[in-house]
């Protein structure tokens, strides 16, 4: 492992159910009830709007008016909408802008000893216990006393912050733990009687849990450490329903990843171009404008390895298809030996959207994860975080996506 991190360093310096509406049906009674926001969140909200009107209008006033770039046409395959793939020369200045931050002697605090005062960045699982949260004020808090970090499920995005990032949902063996960060009050959920695989943040208090074929929601309640609101919560964990997952940031959408498919309001849109997933397992499709983020591969056989297909909600058909590559370097052995180490098929996932054409983006490799931004109409990439896997074992590294780096 060490071999590994001079490595790196040295980068830097270059730098089978039927289709079903069923759950869809779920997400929009989700979706219908009520929003509980906390105050200081919708006037964090209210702020950050009234500075992006004031410079959008900046922007795109006078003569020299600022034009985004055109969104790319749909086709009807991803190789038609491919971008050169995440790997060698593509990879090393990305790895190397996203290093600094992976590399910087972290100031940890217990999150129960000092709370956040406002949204996380992103939490990360780091070895196979313990999760650090970094705050707006760039410090890290930690997680301990889990039993898993990885519960079996897609290893990338084991775990789900609320839109407003203030709450991590976290799949534990057999149950659902909710933590309020802004107070470190915990809420541990009863799944149902399944084994919780991941879960995923459906809306601003709706948890979906799910394992295998079975999707089940939990009303997440403003204030944690509310007694009475906690027992009422344990009581709102819905029936089962099988053969879809929830899109994050729609309570319309769901993902048939069996198929492959949407729903759309009800509609099934298919999406002939991807290959069918073996299983609902998985990571979640996140939701733009008019467009869904899913993690697939083309239908038809090629070199080109899984990545994450940006695909037109109405129409199902594909705008733009990143493939993520295994890392190409090697490695010795105690013995002075050289192997290639094996990083394929590497995980990826969409891990938030961040623009009108822009998302976050995660691929897991044997050294841990790499997050990467990409805004898909312009095909531009920009390395955000790597993170180191502490346990010398691939696979045991899960980050969830917040508000973004401070």
């Amino acid at each position: 492992m060490n071999e590994l991190r001079d490595e790196l360093r040295s980068l830097a310096d270059r730098v089978d159910l039927p289709p079903t509406t069923a759950a869809e049906g779920a997400w929009a009674m989700a979706r219908g009830r009520v929003r509980r926001r906390r105050a200081a969140a919708a006037a964090g909200v209210a702020a950050a709007a009234v500075v992006a009107a004031v410079g959008l209008q900046a922007m795109t006033s006078g003569p020299d008016e600022i034009q985004p770039a055109p969104v790319p046409p749909t086709r009807d395959s991803l190789l038609d909408v491919a971008s050169e793939p995440v790997a060698g020369e593509r990879l090393d200045p990305l790895l190397g802008q996203a290093l600094p931050e992976r590399l910087e002697d972290r100031e940890v605090v217990p999150l129960a000893k000092e709370p956040l005062d406002g949204p996380a960045a992103y939490a990360v699982g780091v070895g196979k216990r313990e999760v650090l949260v970094l705050g707006s004020d760039g410090r890290y808090r930690s997680i301990i006393g889990l039993d898993v970090i990885v519960n079996g499920g897609h290893p990338l995005r084991s775990g789900s912050l609320s839109p407003d990032a203030t709450m991590l949902a976290l799949p534990q063996p057999g149950r659902l733990l909710v933590i309020d960060l802004l107070d470190a009050s915990t809420a541990p959920v009863d799944a149902g009687g399944i084994s919780t695989t991941d879960v995923a943040w459906v809306d601003e208090d709706t948890v979906a849990v799910y394992a295998g074929r079975l999707v089940r929601t939990v009303d997440v309640p403003a204030d944690l450490s509310d007694g009475d609101a906690v027992t009422a919560m344990r009581a709102t964990v819905s029936d089962p329903v099988g053969g879809n997952l929830p899109v994050t940031g729609s309570g319309t959408i769901a993902w048939q990843p069996e198929v492959p498919g949407l729903v759309v309001d009800g509609e099934e849109v298919p999406v002939p171009s991807l290959r069918p997933a073996t299983s609902l397992s998985g990571p979640v499709p996140v939701a733009g404008e008019g467009w869904v983020a899913v993690a697939g591969e083309p239908i038809e056989e090629s070199d080109l390895p899984r990545g994450v297909a940006v695909l037109d909600t109405a129409t199902g058909r594909p705008r733009a298809f990143l493939p993520m590559d295994a890392l190409d370097f090697f490695d010795e052995t105690s013995e002075g030996s050289i192997r290639t180490i094996d990083y394929s098929p590497p995980s990826v996932a969409p891990l938030a959207v961040d623009g009108d054409t822009t998302v976050v983006v995660g691929m897991q490799t044997v050294y841990g994860v790499l997050v990467l931004r990409w805004d898909w109409a312009a095909d531009e990439l920009t390395g955000l975080v790597a993170e180191e896997d502490t346990s010398e074992a691939p696979g045991n590294t899960a980050i969830s996506w917040g508000a973004g780096l401070p």
